[in-house]
């Protein structure tokens, strides 16, 4: 029998050390004789360690089954106010959202290319109209979950919301204003019949 080398003592220390240090109830995993293992059947084998614990028996005669720990996998950073905000949207502001912009841009169904009115805004407006589109978006549903949903205020809303727009004429403005109301007011009715379903 040949003596280990120091290179092989080297790889043997260091592997029982990083498995000793990742918890010291963990054990090793036994090897396989086929040698390697995939990925899936190693996870398979993880989960296996992972379930395995011991029984408790509480004074009452409840038995619980307790896990080994595992090792915490770090988390990322904490998410921003804005991220949770959006992760959260209502499905309501979202509808309203669909409706208001409707109008303003489209995707073209051949280039995939966004195109409507919204492309002839300059940058700075349409940013500004995208944020003010999306603050009153969120007084409106507001309003339809507190049942006090006033018309006149939202086609005023939504008119003020439009003249963001440069060179539009009034005969639209209040057009398009009317036609937003008027789908908002279905999102209101359809809210409130979802609410008392008699």
């Amino acid at each position: 029998m040949q003596a280990p080398t120091s290179q092989q003592n080297e790889e043997e220390r260091f592997s029982e050390s990083a498995i000793d240090g990742i918890s010291s109830s963990t054990e090793k995993a036994p090897a396989t004789e086929a040698g390697d293992i995939s990925g899936l059947e190693a996870d398979k084998k993880a989960l296996e360690q992972a379930t395995e614990g011991t029984n408790i028996t509480t004074a009452d005669g409840q038995i619980f089954k307790t896990l080994r720990a595992l090792p915490a996998e770090p988390q990322g950073p904490m998410p921003t106010e804005t991220q949770v905000e959006s992760a959260g949207q209502d499905k309501i502001v979202k509808e309203i959202e669909q409706i208001m912009s409707a109008d303003l841009a489209q995707i073209d169904p051949k280039t995939k290319q966004l195109t409507g009115l919204f492309t002839e805004i300059p940058p700075d407006r349409q940013a500004l109209l995208k944020q003010e589109g999306e603050r009153i978006a969120r007084e409106f549903d507001a309003m339809i979950k507190s049942g006090k949903l006033d018309l006149q205020e939202v086609h005023n809303d939504v008119e003020q919301w439009l003249r963001i727009i440069p060179t539009v004429n009034k005969p639209w403005l209040a057009q398009q204003a009317t036609i937003i109301t008027d789908k908002i007011a279905n999102i209101h009715q359809e809210y409130i019949r979802d609410i008392n379903p008699n």
